[in-house]
């Protein structure tokens, strides 16, 4: 990792032949992202303290004192001081970048963006695949979408999209449906055929929110009949009234 951002010079260690200049030198006076720092041993962290206390470094095997000229950004994939206290960051690392941290919210908390990155994705699948498939996706496919969980964010999500496309495509769907999508990505929307009736309401009510109150749309989301969902409906309407 020390060669990777500082760089070395030739005979630095074996076979080091040719002159690397490493990550700080090749930023120049861009911006320099380290993104998960917290997988960076922390031997290597202390010498990023030098860094952003000095802004210089010295290539490995070298004495000669290089100046950083770029701008640098810390990301990692949980808060500085949680990671701290697991002893997998620096205290004195974390202490340097102090409070200008910027949390971004998970895309679980982001929902109302699930669409957009959905499509986004699907755009991408012909020239990740090179293969012809849907260009779009039914209502209920996006309602699924914008329910999952997505615990490993947007990555995740294009990884479902991109699976989709495959079995959509293979089956000639011009779009893709609720049906192309992996199970275990419901997370609210667990309707069994007789299983716990408030189980099932709940579902209903999250299935008809998520897609505007579309009962078609809500039945294919939960992979019901409109009987079914209409059924479920006139329970929830029933005990609310007090209607026997």
């Amino acid at each position: 990792m020390l060669d990777e951002l500082f760089g070395h010079v030739p005979g630095a260690y074996t076979d080091a032949r040719k002159p690397r200049p490493g990550r700080f030198a090749t930023a120049g006076g861009g911006t320099l992202l380290l993104d998960d720092i917290q997988t960076i041993d922390l031997g290597t962290q202390k010498q990023l303290l030098q860094v952003l206390d000095r802004r210089t470094y010295s290539p490995v095997g070298c004495d000669r004192v290089m100046t950083v000229a770029c701008r640098i950004i810390l990301a990692m994939t949980e808060s500085p001081d949680a990671l701290m206290k697991n002893g997998v960051l620096l205290k004195d690392l974390r202490y340097r970048f102090g409070e200008c941290g910027i949390r971004i919210p998970r895309l679980a908390e982001r929902r109302d963006e699930i669409p957009l990155h959905a499509q986004r994705a699907l755009q991408g699948c012909p020239i990740q695949t090179a293969v012809n498939g849907p260009t779009g996706f039914t209502d209920a496919a996006l309602a699924f979408l914008c329910a999952c969980a997505f615990d490993g964010n947007v990555r995740q999500l294009q990884g479902i999209v991109l699976r989709a496309y495959l079995i959509a495509g293979h089956s000639g769907a011009a779009q893709i449906g609720v049906e192309h999508f992996p199970e275990e990505c419901r997370s609210d929307l667990c309707y069994t055929r007789h299983g716990n009736p408030d189980v099932n309401r709940r579902a209903v009510e999250r299935a008809l929110s998520l897609t505007g109150g579309n009962a078609r749309a809500a039945a294919e989301l939960l992979g019901v009949s409109r009987t079914t969902l209409n059924a479920m409906r006139g329970v929830r309407l029933e005990r609310r009234t007090g209607f026997r």
